[in-house]
């Protein structure tokens, strides 16, 4: 039977456990782990902060490779497409990123400028993922569909994400727990009450 009420750690905490240099550290290493948040709660600061559930980050790190007999092993050199993926990010919020593969995120509509979308695959192959994160909520992607698709056809692996819960958060506004599809229109509410520079900075339009 699942823990109702599961030990939760914040980055801090975790980087602490692993001994990483820094919560950025973790973050990016529990990303490789596939270990995400479970919740965005105030943290000590009365920021908001992403939470982790202890025993996972507990699992990951034993079964982390090199852990087995052998040393586990050796390490591959990355590919070209997945190298440049990791370029620096647009992210004045310091939201936390997740990197998804972008043939997993739904979209609301599909590309509406063929001309930019040719333009932007170019660019992608060039110097790979570059701007702000999407942001995405339960699966779908709420910015960015000229991009996913560009980082489809330039055959970016990973593209970097945000969560649009954390991100209203930061605001000091709640969104709603229910699907994209079905906020509709309310959408346009939500994103005309977040400040401008926010709404431009991460391309929250209709």
């Amino acid at each position: 039977m699942e823990d109702p009420n599961p030990e939760l750690w914040t980055a801090a905490e975790v980087a602490k456990h692993l001994r990483a240099a820094s919560p950025d550290s973790a973050r990016r290493t529990l990303s490789r782990w596939g270990v995400k948040a479970v919740a965005y709660r105030p943290g000590q600061s009365g920021r908001v902060v992403a939470h982790y559930r202890a025993d996972e980050v507990r699992a990951a790190h034993a079964a982390r490779p090199g852990r087995g007999v052998g040393g586990g092993r050796p390490r591959k050199t990355r590919k070209t497409t997945e190298r440049k993926t990791i370029q620096p990010l647009h992210n004045p919020l310091d939201l936390e990123i997740s990197w998804e593969h972008p043939g997993d995120l739904i979209t609301l509509h599909g590309v509406e400028r063929p001309d930019d979308l040719e333009k932007i695959t170019a660019s992608m192959k060039a110097g790979g993922w570059q701007g702000a994160p999407l942001v995405v909520h339960l699966g779908t992607a709420l910015t960015g569909v000229h991009r996913i698709n560009a980082a489809i056809q330039a055959g970016l692996g990973k593209v970097p994400t945000v969560q649009a819960a954390e991100l209203f958060a930061r605001a000091g506004i709640d969104f709603p727990e229910t699907s994209a599809w079905e906020l509709g229109p309310e959408l346009e509410g939500l994103y005309d009450s977040l400040p401008e520079d926010i709404r431009d900075t991460y391309g929250l339009d209709v």
